[in-house]
């Protein structure tokens, strides 16, 4: 095993990662942003009967 070798199967493993990383962080961002616009729906109906 080369050096070079065990270098590019070192970095296909860590890009894996951080694929996985991002998809998983993606996936939270979108779930909060539903919940956001969850509140702010709710927030504009209580704006709205405040006038």
């Amino acid at each position: 095993m080369d050096k070079q070798k065990l270098l590019g199967q070192r970095l296909e493993f860590f890009n894996s990662i951080d694929v996985g990383i991002i998809q998983i962080v993606l996936k939270q961002v979108e779930e909060i942003n539903i919940h956001n616009s969850q509140y702010d729906f709710i927030f504009s109906d209580i704006e709205e009967t405040k006038e």
